[in-house]
């Protein structure tokens, strides 16, 4: 089995994690690179907009991973260490 106390548990949590981790990353950042990519090339103002929202939600999705990972790591390194 592979939970065999509280430690492990966690520890092979975090292991599945990661990969989902990094892929919603690198979502966000295509979401932040599509959304200045659109921005550049729009020739009207509701296109500029959407490409202003599209850089929005992919920095606060960006904020918002990051976050959450650094408290996983704080919470990990404090109890598990």
């Amino acid at each position: 089995m592979v939970c065999q106390d509280f430690a492990s548990c966690v520890t092979f949590f975090i292991s599945l994690a990661n990969p989902l981790f990094v892929l919603l990353v690198a979502v966000a950042v295509l979401l932040f690179m599509w959304g200045i990519v659109r921005y550049i090339y729009a020739s009207g103002t509701s296109e500029k907009s959407d490409g202003r929202t599209l850089i929005f939600w992919g920095i606060i999705a960006l904020v918002v991973m990051v976050s959450f990972w650094g408290i996983v790591l704080v919470l990990t390194r404090s109890f598990l260490s």
